[in-house]
């Protein structure tokens, strides 16, 4: 057992070799060797101690060998089942210590292959993992640890320790952090670590239906309390110049070569994202949220793409504990079709897959609409806004009674061959003839959509045609209807024949 200022210390079982012999260059200095020590609950050693008797001061390098990580403070918050972390760390620290003040000087901190910290699901799967382990090619985990240490004491006793000065290189990148003290009950006081460029990303592994790479590294501010228990965050800023791409991929039925071609969409989505932005809080209790922004994000699946531009909002999670799989996503707005679409607030059910919400569009361009409808006979100028309730319910979605209406005047030109007017009634014959310049005032549509696809779009356009019977005012009602989910899959039938003829090419070469 160890003491200062007879203040016991967290040293136990120490061992040394100690020669009665001195070093005449250093006569007021008492040398021991091959020396082994539990410090607090872990093993250490190191080759040889200096114990300078004039100065009161020793001089030693500590190693410690394959500390389990779940053993550590901050790091065995799982159980069993999910394990917070695993695999072991070794370190090599040299100090000095005098008057109760231990000063660390680049200390290294090697972490095991394999060792990794990971989180998991409610039905105890893994979600993502970080890997800390040594990697091939890359950074090590911490390595020109500084950091001042003063045992602090109440009553003669040794009643807690205060970390000041810490600063260190953490996987290539700089971590610092403000002054940090423990007590005898291991509570840890608040502090905010400090993150420069540390290369992380690409050490994230997705889990479970979600697979995919991240890369960049990542900077910030990082305010902290912790407790043998949890931890809360407040106000915690992180940003990457990186970004990536995640699949969700949740599993599905095989399907013979006709489905694939004119069945139902797949459920695999590719979200690609770069420069994110992060404002993340977190009670206690684990009540999350996120304040997020991105330059971009792109959703890409076998019905087609969709770019947002700009996206950001707000996302909250584990916000009620009767309902731990309730994600909240608020104030969301993002750039599309050079307009924008917006979300007050969505509340999903990540267990039942069940959410509704409203779309709010703003300066949407007509034409694009019209493009995504894979029209490629209407030409239209002037911007939509619209409202569209959404209702979402496993891998399908409805539209209830959704408006778009013009912001403002416009034109709409609807070209026709001379075999289609002629083979046309005479109704659609004058219908084309309005329509061929047609100067609208007012465009007043709305749009419900069942979750098999099937739709109902009716348009309302008030306006002339100054080529069509002197200009007179003209009012059209239209109604179309058709399966929405079946025009995407027919947009990208040909990409899917294209890759089965390339696996089945594929299957016979090998045979």
């Amino acid at each position: 057992m160890f003491s200062s200022n007879g203040n016991p210390l967290p040293v136990h079982h120490f061992k040394a070799l100690f020669g009665s012999k001195r070093d005449p260059l250093k006569p007021c200095t008492l040398t021991l060797s091959d020396c082994s020590v539990e410090l607090f609950q872990w093993k250490a050693s190191t080759e040889q101690i200096e114990y300078d008797l004039k100065n009161k001061q020793s001089r030693l390098t500590i190693n410690f060998a394959e500390i389990p990580l779940n053993e550590l403070p901050g790091f065995n918050l799982g159980g069993n089942k999910t394990p917070f972390a695993t695999g072991q760390i070794s370190g090599s620290f040299p100090i000095e210590f005098r008057d109760s003040t231990l000063l660390v000087r680049n200390a290294v901190i090697v972490a095991g292959k394999g060792a990794k910290i990971i989180s998991f699901t409610k039905e105890h799967k893994p979600l993502l993992s970080l890997d800390i382990g040594i990697i091939k090619g890359k950074d090590e985990l911490l390595k020109n640890l500084n950091a001042t240490i003063k045992l602090n004491s109440k009553n003669n006793k040794l009643s807690g320790l205060t970390l000041s000065d810490l600063s260190a290189t953490l996987l290539g990148g700089r971590i610092s952090s403000t002054p940090v003290s423990v007590d005898q009950s291991t509570k840890i006081s608040p502090f905010t670590l400090v993150l420069s460029n540390i290369k992380i990303l690409d050490r994230i592994h997705l889990q479970g239906d979600f697979k995919g790479s991240l890369q960049g590294e990542v900077s910030g501010i990082v305010p902290l309390a912790m407790t043998n228990k949890s931890f809360s965050i407040q106000n915690a800023r992180l940003q990457s110049s990186g970004g990536g791409r995640v699949t969700i991929a949740p599993p599905s039925k095989q399907q013979h070569t006709s489905e694939r071609i004119f069945g139902p969409e797949k459920p695999d989505a590719d979200y690609t994202f770069s420069e994110p932005d992060l404002l993340l809080n977190r009670t206690i209790d684990g009540y999350t949220t996120i304040n997020f922004k991105l330059k971009h994000l792109q959703r890409k699946t076998s019905g087609g793409e969709m770019a947002l531009l700009s996206p950001e909002g707000r996302l909250s999670l584990w916000q009620n504990r009767l309902k731990p799989d309730m994600v909240s996503l608020s104030n969301f707005t993002t750039g599309f079709l050079d307009g924008t679409v917006a979300i007050k607030s969505i509340n999903y059910d990540m267990s039942r897959k069940e959410g509704e919400t409203t779309l709010l569009l703003n300066n949407i361009p007509l034409q694009k609409m019209l493009d995504l409808q894979g029209t490629k006979k209407i030409y239209a100028t002037g911007t939509i806004r619209g409202s569209i309730p959404v209702k979402i319910k496993t891998e399908t979605f409805e539209i209830l009674d959704g408006s778009m209406n013009a912001e403002q005047s416009g034109q709409i030109i609807y070209a026709t061959t001379p075999e289609e007017r002629a083979a046309a009634n005479q109704g659609l014959r004058t219908t084309y003839e309005a329509l061929s310049n047609f100067l609208y005032v007012q465009l007043v549509s709305s749009i419900s959509m069942a979750p098999n696809g099937q739709s109902v779009i009716t348009v309302n356009l008030k306006g002339s045609n100054p080529d069509f019977q002197a200009g007179r005012p003209i009012e059209l009602n239209l109604n179309v209807q058709q399966n929405l989910l079946d025009l995407m899959r027919t947009l990208s039938i040909s990409s899917n024949v294209e890759q089965i003829i390339s696996e089945k090419s594929l299957q016979l070469h090998k045979k």
